[in-house]
């Protein structure tokens, strides 16, 4: 089975157009850190997305409330958790969940986001999303490891167009 394929950082309308041409299953929108998109732009770029393409949101340590209002204005169908939150502070959700992790242990609800570079070779992948840069070399591997899905995550400006050769 080919794995799902997210690709997060998206900041604008026009990357969310293309990747949904190219087939890619989720489109991620980071709502922290320095490379984060503002609620607003992101509702525009969630508009361009087509129905069967998933929409995305990441988050770290954000109150619920400020999470659930985000996620209701951008029509999010999967929440993205990458810091402390807990089970039971993501069973406030009705969405589906993703959970960042460093190891396999201590799953913390649904679905795990795992670095490539965290992989366990022998580890059962099934309920697992391996994380990678949009590096050739790093996409192969994860697709070798037959996850349940991948996540590139574009953190520079000229990576968008690295992606392009992946694709």
């Amino acid at each position: 089975m080919k794995p799902f394929l997210i690709v997060s950082g998206i900041n604008n309308t026009h990357q969310a157009r293309q990747l949904a041409t190219w087939g890619v299953t989720g489109i991620g929108l980071i709502f922290h850190g320095e490379n984060a998109v503002h609620p607003e732009q992101a509702r525009e770029i969630a508009l361009e997305i087509p129905p069967l393409v998933s929409k995305i949101g990441f988050f770290k340590d954000e109150p619920w409330y400020s999470v659930s209002e985000i996620a209701s204005l951008c029509k999010l169908e999967v929440l993205a958790f990458e810091g402390s939150e807990d089970k039971e502070y993501t069973n406030n959700f009705s969405e589906h969940i993703l959970t960042y992790q460093t190891s396999l242990e201590g799953n913390r609800r649904g679905y795990i986001v795992l670095d490539i570079a965290s992989n366990d070779p022998k580890a059962n992948l099934e309920q697992v999303i391996l994380r990678c840069n949009p590096d050739p070399e790093q996409f192969r591997h994860a697709l070798n490891l037959k996850p349940y899905g991948i996540e590139i995550r574009l953190t520079r400006a000229n990576d968008f167009s690295k992606l392009i050769s992946l694709l």
